[in-house]
């Protein structure tokens, strides 16, 4: 399977969810302008959040989008009584068979849970969805028929980046859009008109095993002599050539929460890995769970770069320029009470603008993605929330590990950071998987 699905179906009365907003009225399709307009200044519609660590926040420099809550029934309806089970008949299969998931164990379904509308310049930055719920391991994007331009997908995912630009046939087509919770994706501004998508979140009802074929069997029966042969060794009853490891760890395709590190919320090929491990584990008396994985990075950084320039004129207003370097006392300047100034020629004819506390923050977290490692002094490795295949917590605390006992490729070497903090003229990098 891919990391993503596409299909497009021409627009009629089959694909017509006819949709009724409480407290709006009727949606009718293809949307025009005029309801969009009016849609956008009623009451039913805010600007849609997204999270930030545990934080859930508004900020149109990152998504410009409105909303219309699914989850309250009485706010989102469809007065097509076939359009529920033509999602769910038609719609899921198809988009699940295409991601690689056995429909036949998983049962998954779709869970209904925002109308979105995308005006123009309306956008949304890269990202990853939220596991909202146990089992959730998808999502899927139905784009129903308004006109637009722009607003093209882009979803990024192990290297590998697919661009979907649907605009052409935006008004006569209705779009069935899919991926995995933890592809990165994005949404580029709209350029004219109006995009109209509802958004559902895809669950396995059941736990998706794998049925063995040739193949899997064949790498199985590999699998279970080298495991045997580490046995035999480590019971004193073979010799090996190579030392035998105590514990390996194998990196999956894919990456998950904490509440969802279980086999049946697996994707994918990684859901077929474990299905295929797990019999043989329990023959030979191995343990084999799942768990997080966390890279630590720390060192000296390269904070020679373009950053900030701060002056303080009242203590609760600071001001920018754009010619001091991240190194200069100016950078921390801005998060503490004492200030800074400079009296040169070039400072005394510079233009400043007074930023609320807030704002220095968010200039503070845009400038740090730009610092960069001039010395790399310590990495270490941790496995944490360590659970069996069934969900319960074999460890909580984290449990170091070495870079030769990960397979099949060293990690952390060119995964992006979750986490990036910087103190003076000291860059602390945290990586966690």
């Amino acid at each position: 399977g891919s990391f993503y699905s596409s299909r497009s179906f021409p627009f009629n009365d089959g694909q017509n969810p006819k949709i009724t907003i409480g407290g709006f009225g009727k949606l009718d399709l293809p949307l025009n302008e005029a309801t969009a307009k009016k849609l956008i200044a009623s009451h039913v519609t805010k600007q849609a959040p997204f999270g930030r660590g545990e934080r859930t926040v508004v900020d149109k420099t990152v998504r410009d989008t409105w909303e219309v809550d699914g989850v309250l029934s009485f706010q989102l309806q469809f007065r097509n009584y076939s359009w529920n089970k033509w999602i769910n008949d038609q719609v899921v299969p198809e988009a699940c068979r295409n991601l690689g998931v056995n429909i036949a164990t998983s049962t998954p379904r779709a869970e209904l849970y925002k109308l979105l509308l995308y005006e123009e310049g309306s956008h949304f930055l890269p990202h990853q969805d939220t596991e909202k719920a146990p089992g959730m391991f998808g999502t899927v994007v139905v784009v129903l028929p308004s006109k637009f331009t722009g607003g093209s997908l882009h979803l990024t995912h192990a290297g590998t980046t697919k661009t979907i630009d649907i605009a052409e046939n935006s008004s006569t087509m209705t779009h069935i859009l899919a991926w995995y919770t933890d592809v990165f994706h994005s949404v580029h501004p709209v350029e004219s008109g109006y995009r109209l998508a509802l958004s559902y979140n895809l669950i396995h009802t059941k736990s998706p095993k794998s049925k063995p074929n040739a193949q899997t069997v064949a790498k199985t029966g590999r699998i279970r002599n080298i495991l045997l042969s580490w046995k035999q060794a480590k019971e004193g009853r073979l010799q090996l050539d190579c030392k035998v490891p105590d514990q390996l760890l194998y990196t999956l395709d894919h990456k998950y929460s904490k509440v969802n590190l279980l086999s049946e919320a697996l994707k994918g090929k990684d859901a077929a890995l474990v299905a295929r491990l797990e019999h043989v584990v329990k023959e030979l008396g191995f343990g084999l769970y799942i768990a997080n994985i966390e890279f630590h990075r720390s060192g000296r950084a390269d904070d020679y770069g373009p950053g900030w320039e701060v002056e303080y004129g009242e203590p609760e207003d600071c001001s920018y320029g754009s010619d001091c370097d991240l190194g200069d006392p100016c950078f921390e300047s801005c998060l503490s009470d004492d200030g800074w100034d400079s009296d040169s020629e070039e400072e005394e004819g510079r233009r400043h603008h007074h930023h609320t506390h807030e704002e220095a923050m968010r200039e503070y977290e845009r400038n740090l993605k730009n610092i960069t490692f001039d010395e790399i002094e310590e990495e270490e490795l941790f496995v944490t929330n360590i659970v069996d295949l069934n969900g319960r917590l074999h460890s909580s605390t984290g449990v170091r590990i070495k870079m030769s006992q990960v397979i099949p490729k060293a990690f952390g070497k060119k995964e992006k950071p979750d986490e990036k903090d910087y103190e003076g003229y000291q860059g602390n990098v945290r990586l966690d998987r």
